[in-house]
């Protein structure tokens, strides 16, 4: 089986993976993303195959302004998908719209 868990600390969010087979867990710590000055405002998960979406809000403190990145990890290659540049700060992750109609 397998299993992820997500942390995020002083700015920084880690994603770590574990892996079982019968008793024995291996645990890895498989991306980081930020920096101590940055403030974590929303972490999500996105429905789809394989990606997780990271909401980051950076905290620039010379011009005091505040812009969004939006990190989607692609969770079968543990690799960053796409970064998306916001020009605000972000705040919250919503799912997106189910596309079938009730």
């Amino acid at each position: 089986g397998s299993l992820l868990a997500l942390g995020h600390s002083r700015g920084c969010v880690s994603l770590w993976a574990a892996q079982t087979d019968g008793d024995q867990w291996d645990v890895s710590e498989t991306m980081t993303c930020g920096a101590s000055q940055e403030a974590i405002h929303s972490v999500a998960f996105v429905e789809g195959p394989s990606l997780l979406c990271l909401a980051v809000a950076y905290n620039h403190n010379r011009n005091r302004t505040a812009v969004g990145t939006v990190v989607l990890w692609d969770l079968l290659t543990m690799t960053v998908a796409t970064t998306i540049q916001l020009p605000a700060a972000v705040t919250h992750l919503l799912p997106s719209p189910s596309s079938q109609t009730p």
